[in-house]
């Protein structure tokens, strides 16, 4: 059962934390840091799209889905807690303007931010939604889309399709230079993460097994790549530098936990279970402890602490939401489609929703 697969909660807990760390330096940078900092966080999304190929084929695996059905679970999942906080971040853009310090309000963007549509940032100029990591939910949402449409064809023709339309998605890049396009946006190469992970998932439900010391070297050879990543990112798509790297990480780990258990590393399983709403608020977390602690002249240069008591925070305040608001919407939905076991929450469906 994919419930067991402890490995996917620690991948998770660990490509949210990356994400936490890939956005820190914004923060720190406002303070006076001028440091260097690792450039291998870059690539917590790439782990994410591939945890999402993988889950979604093992969860649909060997079991009648249909389109529709899916379709809501993965609303259901998806969308009630991203409104509630893109509708709390548009608030604060109109009554505080200045607390949103690379935001400003677009009735346009705002829309398109609502229903998953790609709209460039009236700041930024690049597509992302107003919680602007969300952009990866816009691909998220597309591949749900394309994997519907699939559903009803064998697994293995559905593998092949859904890898020849993303492959021939990315064929198109030529034709969309401008990345803040639609054209641009879809046909970026990360896209085909969701194939990789999709083909791991498809090997693990058909029983292949891995010696443990095979397992391990693809984990460590994942790790040398995505530590890589960064140095080669300028000869080839992301795909390649940091998806490939991401794809081994997760099939040594799913395979070497299907060849022995595995530690239950409580911190890690419970960081796991709130990523979606770590995802989600983290950035806000980040900002309003930021701007707090720059009016402190005493804590000014303090940048170690900073990073500690922004890690804690952010950590409390995706469990808060979790247990306070992500649980309880996610119960009530669930007793409102009682009698409808396709909208039944699974603890490890997509990512980096959870």
């Amino acid at each position: 059962m994919i419930r067991e697969l402890l490995t996917i909660q620690y991948l998770r807990a660990i490509a949210a934390l990356m994400i936490v760390l890939h956005h820190l330096p914004v923060q720190l940078q406002r303070m006076g840091y001028d440091g260097r900092w690792p450039e291998v966080f870059n690539s917590r999304v790439d782990i994410f799209f591939v945890i999402s190929g993988f889950i979604i084929w093992v969860t649909t695996s060997g079991r009648e889905t249909s389109a529709k059905d899916f379709l809501i679970k993965r609303l259901v999942r998806i969308v009630p807690l991203y409104w509630l906080v893109t509708a709390f971040c548009v608030a604060i853009m109109l009554c505080v303007p200045g607390a949103m310090q690379s935001a400003t309000f677009s009735a346009s963007h705002v829309l398109g931010s609502f229903f998953f549509w790609p709209v460039p940032h009236p700041v930024t100029g690049f597509i992302a939604p107003v919680i602007v990591p969300a952009w990866t939910l816009l691909y998220e949402m597309a591949f749900y889309v394309l994997f519907a449409l699939c559903l009803p064809l064998s697994p293995k023709m559905r593998l092949a399709v859904l890898g020849a339309v993303l492959a021939l998605l990315v064929s198109l890049q030529p034709l969309f230079p401008v990345r803040a396009t639609v054209g641009g946006f879809y046909t970026s190469s990360i896209i085909l993460e969701f194939a990789f992970g999709a083909a791991i998932g498809a090997l693990f439900v058909s029983g292949m097994r891995l010696p443990a010391v095979v397992s391990v070297l693809s984990i460590a050879v994942g790790c040398v790549g995505l530590a890589m990543g960064p140095d080669v990112e300028h000869l080839t798509g992301r795909a390649a530098y940091y998806g490939v790297p991401a794809t081994m990480i997760l099939a040594g780990a799913v395979f070497f936990e299907r060849h022995k258990p595995i530690a239950r590393l409580r911190p890690l399983i419970v960081i796991g279970d709130a990523s979606y709403a770590l995802f989600l608020t983290h950035g806000i977390v980040l900002s309003a402890l930021g701007q707090a602690w720059r009016k402190v002249p005493a804590l000014q240069g303090y940048f170690a602490m900073f990073s500690v008591v922004a890690l804690v925070m952010i950590i409390a305040v995706a469990l808060a939401v979790r247990d306070w608001i992500e649980k309880p919407i996610a119960s009530f939905l669930r007793r409102r489609l009682a009698g409808t076991p396709q909208v039944k929450a699974a603890r490890m469906s997509a990512s980096p929703i959870g």
